[in-house]
């Protein structure tokens, strides 16, 4: 059976805000053809809200976060990651020892013991940012790979480019 995911993050992200936002010069084009009226600019601003508007939201919130995270980071006694695979922080000690087990690997260096991590805490902190690090650009990768194949082909984008252009002509 097919695992049907028609509305989930990666689809509302990745294909439907393009995708409207490819429309949106259309739809504005038509919107100036018609003329102005009320009924048309509530329909202008939904469809305006909902190509772009939910995206803006999304880049203004994800920057405001990262100029705040340090701060926050730092009052909370480290990043939630570190505070995790700190042998003295609250996660399970097994699956713990599993993670220090990977990053190990991943970094080809040895994990920091707790008499180790207690004895010189930042450098215990140091390695488990580097492999966060690390595992984070390593699952960027990986989901850019996956996403490269949704792109729209160029000859798409060029087209609607076109055809905003051409549009925007016919307006004026």
């Amino acid at each position: 059976m097919t695992d049907w995911k028609l509305f989930d993050e990666y689809s509302l992200r990745a294909r439907l805000q393009p995708a409207l936002l490819a429309l949106l010069p259309a739809a504005l084009a038509i919107f100036a053809w018609i003329g102005p009226s009320a009924r048309w600019l509530a329909s202008l601003w939904t469809i305006f809200g909902t190509a772009g508007g939910t995206y803006l939201l999304a880049v203004i919130a994800r920057n405001r976060g990262r100029q705040l995270e340090p701060a926050l980071w730092q009052s909370w006694g480290g990043a939630p990651t570190t505070q995790l695979l700190r042998h003295r922080g609250p996660a399970n000690p097994v699956l713990r020892q599993r993670w220090h087990d990977y990053f190990s690997i991943l970094l080809g260096l040895v994990c920091p013991t707790a008499q180790q991590e207690a004895t010189n805490p930042g450098k215990a902190d140091e390695f488990y940012a580097a492999g966060t690090r690390i595992l984070i650009d390593k699952t960027l990768t990986s989901l850019q790979r996956k996403r490269a194949l949704w792109i729209l082909p160029q000859s798409l984008r060029d087209a609607a480019h076109r055809f905003s252009v051409i549009s925007s002509w016919l307006c004026n």
